[in-house]
C-alpha cells in the first residue's frame, strides 16, 4: 500500500523595509535639512539668507543711496554720494568739506542762443577781480570792477533742477539760481538786473557757467582757487616756519614745490 509522504512546505516570505534616507543630522526619516550656509536643522525660520550681492551669509547691505556695498562687493558705503550728500550728484565743485573758490578768467557772449553761436564775442577780466565762492546750497560773488568803484558783492542760493525743455540740447547740470543780494550800483551801471545762471559743466578742470541776460547769452569760464595751508620748510624764505598757501599771497603769482619722500 502506497503511503503518501506529506512534506510540509514552509514558505518563507522575506519582507524588505524601504531604507529611509538619512537626513543631514544622521537620522533616518528625519526632517533636518542643510541650509545654504551649512547649518543642519529643521528650523526654516533661521535659514541662511543671501545678502544684496547674492552671497549667502554675506555682509553686503544697501547704503543710503540704495547701492549694494560692503561684504564682497568691493564698494564702500555711499560711494555714489557727493560731498553735498546728494546720491549721484556732481559735488565736485560744491563740496562743504573743501571750500571752492573760482576765479573768472574770461567770458563769451552772443545775441543768439548757444546752439546758434558762430563767432561769439570774447572778453577777459583784465585787471578785474571776480571770485565765485560756492558750496552745497549757497554762493557769493565778489567783483572788483575797477579802482574807482567799491566791490560789488552778490549772494544767493542754488539747487539742481531737471533740464528745461528749451535747453535740452545743452549737456549741462542745470541749476535754479536764486539771487538774494544784487548791488544797486551794478544794476544802475549796466541798466539791467543780474543775469540768469542756467547751468554748468566742467571742461579740462575749468568750470563753465552758462547764463543769459536781457539782451544776450553768455558762458563764463573759471579756474579753481585752491585753498590750503602748509608749513614753509625753506630756511631762506621770508615765510620760513609759517603756515602759508595761495590765500596768503593775494594778487601775486606764486609757485609751490611739494617734494615726495617715502621715508
Amino acid at each position: 500500500m502506497k503511503r503518501l509522504l506529506l512534506i510540509p512546505l514552509v514558505l518563507f516570505v522575506l519582507s524588505c523595509e524601504d531604507k529611509q534616507e538619512k537626513y543631514c543630522a544622521g537620522v533616518e526619516g528625519g526632517t533636518a535639512l542643510m541650509d545654504s550656509c551649512g547649518t543642519c536643522d529643521n528650523d526654516t525660520t533661521n535659514d541662511c539668507p543671501a545678502d544684496c550681492n547674492g552671497d549667502f551669509g554675506g555682509l553686503a547691505y544697501l547704503d543710503n543711496c540704495d547701492e549694494c556695498v560692503g561684504g564682497e562687493t568691493g564698494n564702500e558705503a555711499n560711494y555714489t554720494m557727493d560731498g553735498c550728500g546728494v546720491c549721484g550728484g556732481s559735488g565736485f565743485a560744491f563740496d562743504n568739506d573743501f571750500e571752492q573758490k573760482w576765479k573768472l578768467l574770461y567770458g563769451e557772449t552772443d545775441n543768439e542762443e548757444w546752439l546758434e553761436w558762430n563767432n561769439p564775442d570774447t572778453y577777459s577780466m583784465g585787471n578785474n577781480s571776480y571770485i565765485l565762492d560756492i558750496n552745497c546750497d549757497s554762493f557769493s560773488i565778489i567783483w572788483k570792477f575797477d579802482e574807482e568803484n567799491p566791490y560789488w558783492e552778490f549772494s544767493g542760493h542754488w539747487n539742481p533742477i531737471e533740464a528745461p525743455s528749451e535747453y535740452s540740447f545743452l549737456d549741462l547740470i542745470f541749476i535754479d539760481w536764486d539771487w538774494q543780494e544784487v548791488p544797486q550800483s551794478y544794476i544802475d551801471y549796466y541798466e539791467q538786473s543780474a543775469p540768469e545762471f542756467v547751468g554748468y559743466n566742467f571742461l579740462n578742470d575749468s568750470l563753465k557757467i552758462y547764463y543769459n541776460s536781457e539782451n544776450y547769452f553768455g558762458i563764463d569760464t573759471y579756474i579753481a582757487q585752491l585753498k590750503f595751508s602748509l608749513e614753509d620748510l625753506n630756511p631762506v624764505s621770508e615765510t620760513y616756519g609759517m603756515n602759508i598757501g595761495p590765500q596768503f599771497f593775494n594778487e601775486k603769482v606764486t609757485l609751490y614745490y611739494f617734494p615726495y619722500s617715502e621715508t
